[in-house]
């Protein structure tokens, strides 16, 4: 999963128009399966994995294969088996990070 996430978060670090909706504060966000778990943070300034963290802003829960296909653009966030904790605004600004950075298929 986290290389799957390193892929994700490389390509909202390329597409430059994705960097407006971006907040100008740090997102903390949490990815979670059966096994593993991925930490990330989001923000204008920096898109990055990172090992630790004070507060969690966002965490998603759910199968591996699931979160895999979510961070490839082939499953949504609202995705039944997979479990958003963040607020509302969050969830529309993930959300729309996995649309926007999902590679165009020809």
């Amino acid at each position: 999963m986290k290389s799957m996430l390193e892929v994700f978060l490389d390509r909202v670090r390329k597409k430059a128009h994705i960097h407006e909706i971006l907040p100008a504060y740090s997102l903390t966000c949490c990815l979670v399966s059966e096994n593993d778990s991925s930490i990330f943070i989001i923000s204008r300034d920096k898109i990055e994995l990172i090992d630790s963290f004070e507060s969690l802003d966002i965490k998603v829960e759910g199968p591996s294969d699931i979160l895999c296909e979510l961070l490839n653009g082939a499953v949504k966030l609202t995705n039944d088996k997979l479990i958003f904790r963040g607020s509302f605004r969050q969830f529309l600004l993930l959300d729309s990070l996995l649309i926007l950075s999902k590679e165009a298929h020809s």
